[in-house]
C-alpha cells in the first residue's frame, strides 16, 4: 500500500486511546479536513463527555505532511507486546475512499507511529472545546 496521501484526499484523521488497567487517559479525537474537531473523554482525563472544536488548516495540512514523510501507510496494521495490563491506541486515515487503520499495543510500535501519536495528542490543546451539550443552548 505504498504511497502518498493527497491533502485533499485525507477525510479524517482519528486517534483513540483504548481502556486498560491503571490510570492511563481513555479517549478519541477526531480531526476532519473541513476543520472539525472531536474530543470524546472517557477516563483518567480532565474533560469528560463530547467535545466539538476546530482544528486549524495549517495544523491538518501538517499532520497530513508528517503522515506521508513518515510512511504511516506502509506501517503494519498491529503492533503489539504480551502485556495485557497496557493500553493500546489506535490511529485511523480515512483518505480516498480507503481506510488504514494502525493498533499500536503496550508502544510496540516503531518510532514514525509513536511520532504521528504524540502530535495528534499535542494538537489537542490548541483547539478550544465546547462540550457538545452546551454548544447553541445559550
Amino acid at each position: 500500500m505504498s504511497g502518498l496521501i493527497e491533502k485533499a484526499d485525507i477525510r479524517e484523521i482519528t486517534l483513540e486511546r483504548t481502556m486498560s488497567y491503571g490510570r492511563f487517559p481513555v479517549y478519541k479525537i477526531i480531526f476532519r479536513n473541513d476543520g472539525t474537531a472531536i474530543y470524546e473523554g472517557k477516563d483518567n482525563v480532565e474533560k469528560i463527555g463530547r467535545y466539538i472544536g476546530e482544528i486549524d488548516k495549517n495544523d491538518f495540512n501538517w499532520l497530513v505532511e508528517l503522515i506521508n514523510k513518515l510512511n504511516f501507510l506502509d506501517l503494519d496494521d498491529n503492533y503489539s507486546l504480551n502485556e495485557s495490563e497496557s493500553a493500546s491506541v489506535i490511529t485511523t486515515v480515512e483518505y480516498d475512499g480507503k481506510r488504514k487503520r494502525v493498533a499500536n499495543h503496550a508502544e510496540a510500535g516503531p518510532m514514525e507511529l509513536w511520532t504521528i501519536e504524540k502530535v495528534i495528542d499535542g494538537i489537542i490543546f490548541d483547539i478550544y472545546w465546547e462540550n457538545e451539550d452546551e454548544v447553541g443552548a445559550e
